[in-house]
């Protein structure tokens, strides 16, 4: 199920362009939900090329506590940006977030690892 918008605010014809669009998106087995998410980061951030500024750009559009943003920002920091803040968003792998995932679990910080991935993976828009 996805939504196409309101129905005051989506002309029928533009509602069916939409489902059109959703139905071939699926057709290549993609999740059109998903690369809806995925353009509008993509359109977010077009200005931004590696992976460092987006995700501080993408840290400051959310509505987080302080204290859920400073840990956010630690954990960019220490596990994140030495190794993909500098590579271009559009060469990252999923295989690399997980790998930089997996830098925490290794040393029994199994927590740490999931607030990696957490905040990781929508800036690499790999999740």
């Amino acid at each position: 199920m996805m939504t196409l918008g309101t129905y005051a605010q989506v002309s029928l014809q533009n509602a069916r362009t939409a489902r059109d669009e959703a139905r071939t998106v699926l057709a290549r087995g993609e999740d059109p939900v998903q690369a809806r998410k995925t353009a509008k980061l993509l359109a977010l951030v077009a200005h931004a090329t590696t992976f460092e500024p987006v995700a501080r750009e993408w840290m400051a559009t959310q509505q987080w506590t302080r204290r859920t943003r400073d840990k956010a920002v630690w954990t960019f920091e220490t596990y994140v940006f030495p190794h993909l803040g500098q590579r271009r968003v559009a060469k990252i792998t999923a295989h690399e977030v997980l790998a930089v995932c997996r830098r925490p679990e290794q040393l029994g910080k199994v927590e740490t690892a999931q607030r990696v991935n957490s905040v990781a993976a929508p800036c690499s828009g790999t999740r």
